[in-house]
């Protein structure tokens, strides 16, 4: 018998799922947990020319000790996801809350997709 994944549970498929996988993705950036970070966003880097270990490690170096702490404990707002279809979400940077002030040019907004029976990150 295989051992359990160790990485997130699957979410549900539903904006409350996306907006659960992202919460996962953001704590994940603030732990510095590239294993996690590749899991729920590795398609996101399928245009990065290199490993995605080696894009987040890089990635990782941008934010400062402050940011990573307040992303740990980081949320966000349902009421600013936009719902594109039942598969995908787009979450912008101004939905998630934390004890630090993020901007576009700080995290991006992103859009989730679900597939394989899980939300990931796709762009």
């Amino acid at each position: 018998m295989s051992a359990p994944p160790s990485g997130p549970a699957a979410a549900p498929k539903s904006k409350e799922g996306a907006i659960q996988r992202y919460e996962d993705y953001l704590h994940a950036v603030g732990r510095e947990d590239i294993d996690v970070m590749c899991e729920i966003a590795g398609p996101a880097m399928k245009g990065y020319d290199g490993p995605c270990r080696e894009g987040f490690t890089i990635m990782l170096q941008m934010y400062s000790a402050g940011q990573k702490a307040a992303l740990r404990g980081a949320t966000v707002d349902p009421a600013k996801v936009v719902v594109v279809n039942s598969a995908k979400v787009d979450v912008p940077a101004s939905a998630v809350r934390s004890s630090v002030t993020f901007t576009e040019s700080d995290l991006g907004d992103v859009t989730l997709e679900y597939t394989g029976g899980n939300w990931f990150i796709t762009d």
